[in-house]
């Protein structure tokens, strides 16, 4: 794709007041959390758990004590169609480089409301009565974009069926809109989730046919702008990157990241020839902004730039003046995203395997086994103090947010886990492929 335009860094959006945990990976988009639980297991500080109909990877939202969630439910599934773990998928055909094959039958596409207090019910809305045009890797679902809320609002998106919904806090529909089903590589599924910001929501779609990246108004769903993008299936989730007084809708996809002025849709920078594609989205701290990407059978690498990046910029530049600040092969995650805090950085690949790295200079401070841990695609988070990880069987580890590796606790809850964790008012919010639970310390 050649940039229409290149322009300055657009003035940088206001906060959100009012939702407590707006969108995937909270309000900095980071991972960044408030204090939680130090440990939890299935009776400590467990304040509840719920089971969930259907299958959805999506990342609960919170506004004051609504929990809010997205899920497909199937009516010829047992449980309305859970998700496999890793071994279960591996052994399914659909799982060996495509050929899933696209429900014959209409599904249930919900989103449902709980109280953050008790886990009670509060509603549960169906969105649409469809059936998708494509089929899925047996460990996705059909619900696996997180949706977004301004603290007023919950937009929900289905990337299966194209369809995107806007409702109020009692689950009044307000505004939807069609974005089109298209296929994505290996019949895996879609998975990108909301970015919102300055009034607007963002939506990122690439795929095998006509990838683009949309932002829509949160108040009443008129499109505000749209961006096609090169053809070319990514997973990754679009990230504000808030840094002086600037912000970007940063956007991982094949071979490149590329900066967005959320205003606009206009490209400001893009950073290319970085192979691959990602699953992954950014993590930016500050003035810098770490990505990098993985594949099966393929190490890709780990990358931090600044926020003097303009125009077009080759990752592999040898240029004084590269705002690429350091580029290391055989780094990258994978299904997991980055996180940084304290100067540092995090990758957890999906062996369980934790890295950290000096975030100015990408300089290896560890590389450590988690015990207990495999298959890891849920993206690690930190309260400042602690980073925490967890695995496909349920099991976190957390060690301390430092130079030094520190294992501090290790919990255990029972299910399969790839969805990443929710937390708000000193709560924790695991989505497993069955159920809710919430980890809260008992008065």
């Amino acid at each position: 794709m050649i940039l229409s335009l290149l322009v300055a860094a657009p003035a940088a959006l206001a906060p959100l007041q009012d939702a407590t945990w707006p969108s995937f990976r909270g309000p900095s988009g980071n991972g960044v959390v408030a204090a939680h639980p130090l440990r939890w297991n299935d009776e400590e500080n467990l304040a509840w758990k719920v089971e969930v109909p259907g299958g959805g990877w999506s990342s609960p939202v919170v506004v004051e004590d609504r929990v809010f969630i997205t899920t497909a439910v199937q009516p010829d599934k047992e449980g309305g169609g859970r998700p496999l773990g890793f071994m279960g998928g591996v052994r399914m055909p659909e799982s060996r480089g495509g050929g899933a094959k696209a429900p014959e039958k209409p599904m249930s596409f919900q989103v449902r409301a709980y109280s953050l207090e008790s886990g009670e019910l509060v509603f549960e809305k169906e969105l649409a009565s469809r059936a998708p045009a494509h089929g899925i890797h047996p460990c996705n679902t059909y619900a696996t974009e997180s949706p977004a809320t301004d603290g007023e609002r919950v937009v929900c998106y289905f990337g299966a069926i194209g369809l995107v919904a806007c409702v109020d806090l009692e689950g009044e529909l307000i505004w939807e809109q069609e974005l089109g089903m298209f296929e994505m590589n290996a019949d895996f599924g879609t998975g990108s989730a909301l970015a919102i910001g300055g009034g607007n929501v963002f939506i990122q779609n690439d795929n095998n046919e006509s990838s683009f990246v949309v932002a829509f108004s949160m108040e009443d769903g008129k499109q505000a702008w749209r961006v096609e993008r090169p053809k070319g299936t990514a997973w990754a989730s679009p990230t504000m990157w808030t840094h002086g007084d600037a912000t970007d809708l940063v956007v991982c996809g094949p071979d490149s990241v590329t900066g967005y002025a959320p205003n606009s849709g206009d490209v400001r920078w893009r950073v290319e020839g970085i192979g691959g594609t990602f699953s992954a989205s950014a993590a930016a701290s500050g003035d810098r902004l770490i990505f990098g990407n993985s594949a099966q059978m393929r190490r890709g690498p780990l990358i931090a730039i600044d926020a003097t990046v303009d125009g077009v910029v080759d990752v592999d530049a040898e240029d004084e003046e590269s705002p690429v600040l350091w580029n290391i092969g055989r780094a990258g995650p994978g299904f997991s995203s980055p996180v940084t805090v304290n100067g540092l950085v995090w990758v957890a690949n999906s062996q369980g395997i934790l890295t950290c790295r000096d975030a100015a200079t990408g300089e290896e401070l560890y590389d450590e086994r988690l015990p207990g841990l495999r298959n890891v695609v849920s993206c690690p988070w930190t309260d400042g103090e602690h980073v925490f990880v967890l695995s496909e069987g349920g099991t976190t580890v957390a060690v301390k947010a430092a130079r030094e590796f520190e294992i501090v606790a290790t919990n255990e809850v029972d299910g399969i886990f790839w969805g990443t964790p929710s937390a708000a008012e000193g709560s924790l919010l695991l989505r497993s492929a069955d159920s809710l639970i919430c980890v809260r310390a008992k008065d």
